[in-house]
């Protein structure tokens, strides 16, 4: 696995652990297309999940700030739970 899918795999593995569930990337995997439909997370959960999310990408892949917060927003659109109210 290279570096960015090592990174992928932990900002996955952190969404779901800081949303309270207890699921493993290569679970996620297992799982139906459209997983991401089924959890969902609070408003204030997602802030902290983009913000560690962002200081990871620049910390693991040395990216700048642009980048990496450009990269969240892509990674959130097709990956990031739902928002529960």
């Amino acid at each position: 696995m290279n570096k960015i899918d090592q990174a992928y795999k932990e900002i996955l593995e952190n969404m779901m652990s800081i949303a309270g569930y207890d699921i493993a990337y290569e679970d996620l995997l297992k799982e139906e297309d459209g997983w991401w439909d089924r959890y969902t997370m609070t408003q204030e959960q997602r802030e902290r999940w983009k913000k560690g999310s962002i200081q990871l990408l620049r910390t693991k892949l040395r990216w700048p700030k642009w980048r990496a917060e450009d990269q969240m927003t892509w990674i959130e659109l097709m990956w990031g739970l739902k928002i529960s109210h």
